[in-house]
Formats: C-alpha cells, structure tokens, sequence
C-alpha cells in the first residue's frame, strides 16, 4: 500500500528532486545559465522556499547578481564550467566523486555491487542514461532524478525503498564534500538545496539509510 499524499506535494517533490538531479548531473550551458538567469524568481518560490530555503536564497542571490552585471550571465556560466570540471571530472583532487559505489566499496573504486541494481531500477523506471561519457549509473544526480521520477508517479514505498538503499547511504556526505570544495557560490548553493531536499524527504518518507557508512573516511576540509 503507498503512503498518502496528495498529488500537489508529489509533483512539489518531483520538480524539486529532479531539479537536483539536473542540477548535479548535466554541465550546464551558456544557454542553461542564461535561463537559470531569467527565471531565478523560481528559487524565491515553493517547493524550493519550504523544502531548502537557505540554499534557494544562496542560489538566487547568486543569479541576482548575474543578472545585474553586465556579460554576468555569460561570466557566471565560464565559472560554473570550470568549477563542474573540478567537482565532476577531477575528483581525484576534488575528492569529490558523485558515483555510490565509490562510498560503499572497501577499495573506494567505481562499479560496485550497487550499480547494478541501481541500473535496474533506472530501467524499470524507464529512465535512459542520456551520456556520451559511458559512465556508471549510481550517479548522484541520476538517482535523485529516479527518486523524483517515483514520487511525480505516487510510488512512494518505491521512492522510500531507494531513497534507503542508495540515497541515504552516500548522498550525505557526498553533498557535503561537494559544498565544502566548491569553487563557485552556484555549486554552494546547489549542494545546500539538494542536501536540505533529501534531509526533509527522508523525514516525509520516514525512511532512514539501511547501511551506515564511515563518515570520516570520506569527509573532506574545505
């Protein structure tokens, strides 16, 4: 039996995570930042004013500025490149890889056990991987996308099952490595929103990680 909820807050929900996901799994372009740019009152609004308020004003204070400056927009998506680039691709410096297998692996290394069942709950999902760099599944964004995709469909046990299996075990302080060696006040922001959104799903779900990882052998300094 699903739990209730009505179909407004599931559609809240699957805006808001799939908004994290897209936001932690695509490199935005000049033109995604113009938009981001032209409709940031979206961040001054519900479910991003209820569900991660802070982050939500950080990011729109940031494209505030953007859009105030001149070429802001312009200059604001040249640092969110590089800053994607570091956060995303150089995670043996950044210590910032956003793969679960990476977290729940004794060798800290890609492809792990839980990609695969990831991979299938993608599929079942119908979700396709639209990637030309043929990487793992267990992406961070691509498993909040999944999570919003269920609750938009009222799965909500689903939506609760994955969030425990997968989610809640590595996104936490993923999210946190993430804010802390940002280079950009975007990438700040954009981990502030998805961390408080998963935060505050778990609470609606009532749903708690089913593994606890060793926090400390991943946490990272700013």
């Amino acid at each position: 039996m699903q739990s209730t909820m009505t179909s407004e807050e599931a559609q809240a929900w699957e805006a808001l995570l799939n908004w994290c996901g897209w936001a932690l799994y695509h490199t935005p372009s000049a033109d995604d930042v113009a938009n981001l740019v032209a409709e940031r009152a979206v961040f001054a609004e519900p479910p991003f004013t209820e569900i991660a308020p802070a982050g939500s004003r950080e990011l729109e204070q940031v494209l505030v500025r953007a859009g105030e400056a001149e070429d802001g927009a312009a200059d604001l998506a040249r640092a969110i490149h590089l800053d994607h680039t570091y956060l995303f691709r150089m995670t043996g410096q950044s210590k910032t890889s956003p793969y679960e297998s990476v977290y729940r692996t004794d060798e800290a290394i890609m492809f792990g056990d839980t990609l695969f069942d990831v991979r299938t709950r993608l599929a079942d999902a119908g979700l396709r991987v639209d990637s030309d760099l043929n990487e793992p599944e267990d992406h961070a964004g691509l498993e909040f996308m999944l999570v919003g995709t269920l609750m938009g469909r009222g799965a909500v046990d689903e939506a609760r099952a994955f969030a425990s299996e997968h989610l809640l075990v590595f996104a936490p302080v993923y999210l946190e490595n993430l804010r802390r060696r940002a280079q950009t006040d975007y990438y700040r922001a954009v981990a502030a929103i998805c961390a408080d959104a998963l935060a505050r799903l778990a609470v609606v779900l009532k749903a708690e990680a089913v593994e606890q990882i060793d926090v400390t052998r991943y946490a990272v300094e700013r």
